[in-house]
């Protein structure tokens, strides 16, 4: 990373960091975790749409434009974060051979130094760069997104060692810009790591509410019911992570079991006798990339019967007896949220394709769902 820094501020820094050390992280940081990987993935976009504009240019004046687009557009609009002079985790990575003179690149420093050996020498960090580096890590709001910052850091390094000195030294501004695109990629899959390791330990919960109302069709209302009230309860809780390698990058996936249970009421000349309330099994996965989940479910198996007797008005006798299997269905679309506790998403059933389809029949679809992440941090 590229960063600006007076002397008083860099030593200002360094005092406040070393005074504390950053904890592990856990469930009340993770909105700092996502604060820095939504700034990641700021800076990432910056210097890849920052690329072309550089290789129109001569190679000095490439590097000096990307230097400072570094130090400033690309850094416009951070979300303000533990760590670094600014607020927004920046560090500077400043190499031991900037203050070697390019005539001694090649020259062993001591006896018996090999060449690869003075080369690594050379991309290291100098002392006082490493020691902002490790400021900025025990500043940071907890260790994981140190660890981030490390593994951005050591891309660097490692990137430098395997050009050679030389080489790294004299790269054209576009090429050091698409360094930071990968140093940040590298950042950004850590990041998502860390924040996947935390919300596996909450083992994440879906919870969905609803309930409707069926108006039914005035044929019918008149003669058996007026309408089917639901109450309907899902809770899934969410285990097992994986971390798995997609097109968008890092993302975690958790996989859980639970219970839907619905209960019916019918007004009208009708009433259910049995099989309430309705309980069936439910899967539920859910995807995450660290900021969003993405979460889908399923209802499995074939529920026991459901007893309705109707009396018929004019008809006598108790009418008759309707069993009805209740089979489960997929859900249509998944429903994607803020990986928060406590998001949710609440829709109004009169505005679903569902409710389009009953009002083509006379009847009428009423009510309110609630589809709701839990993740369970205990307050600190």
């Amino acid at each position: 990373m590229r960063h600006p820094r007076a002397i008083a501020a860099t030593l200002l820094c360094i005092f406040v960091a070393t005074s504390a050390r950053a904890a592990e992280c856990d469930c009340s940081k993770l909105p700092d975790m996502q604060a820095e990987l939504r700034n990641a993935l700021k800076l990432q976009a910056a210097f890849r749409n920052e690329i072309s504009t550089l290789r129109g240019v001569g190679t000095n004046t490439s590097r000096l434009q990307e230097k400072q687009f570094a130090e400033g557009a690309a850094r416009r609009g951070l979300e303000p974060v533990n760590g670094g002079a600014d607020g927004t985790g920046a560090y500077d990575y400043v190499p031991y051979g900037e203050g070697v003179s390019d005539d001694y690149f090649e020259t062993p420093s001591y006896p018996g130094q090999t060449a690869q050996e003075r080369q690594n020498q050379l991309c290291a960090a100098r002392p006082s760069s490493a020691a902002l580096l490790e400021a900025t890590v025990k500043a940071t709001a907890c260790n994981g997104i140190g660890r981030a910052l490390r593994v951005h850091e050591a891309r660097h390094v490692s990137f430098c060692r395997s050009l050679g000195y030389r080489a790294y030294l004299s790269m054209h501004g576009a090429d050091r810009a698409a360094e930071e695109v990968e140093a940040y990629g590298e950042q950004i899959a850590a990041l998502r790591r860390e924040i996947a390791l935390v919300i596996e330990r909450l083992n994440p919960r879906i919870v969905v509410t609803t309930k409707s109302r069926m108006a039914a069709p005035a044929a019918i209302s008149q003669i058996l019911y007026s309408a089917i009230d639901s109450e309907m309860q899902v809770d899934v809780t969410m285990g097992h992570a994986q971390i798995a390698e997609t097109p968008i990058g890092v993302v975690a996936r958790f996989d859980g079991q639970g219970r839907q249970a619905v209960t019916y009421r019918v007004a009208g000349n009708c009433r259910f006798t049995s099989g309430m309330p309705v309980t069936q099994v439910v899967r539920a996965r859910l995807d995450t990339d660290g900021l969003e989940a993405r979460i889908t479910y399923a209802v499995s198996g074939t529920s026991v019967p459901v007893g309705m007797q109707c009396r018929i008005p004019g008809g006598g006798g108790n009418g008759i007896s309707m069993p009805i299997k209740m089979s489960g269905d997929g859900q249509a679309e998944p429903t994607v949220l803020k990986l928060q506790d406590g998001a949710e998403m609440v829709t109004d059933l009169a505005t679903t394709p569902g409710a389009a389809v009953m009002a083509q029949g006379g009847a009428r679809l009423t009510g309110e769902s609630r589809f709701r992440l839990v993740l369970d941090c205990p307050a600190k």
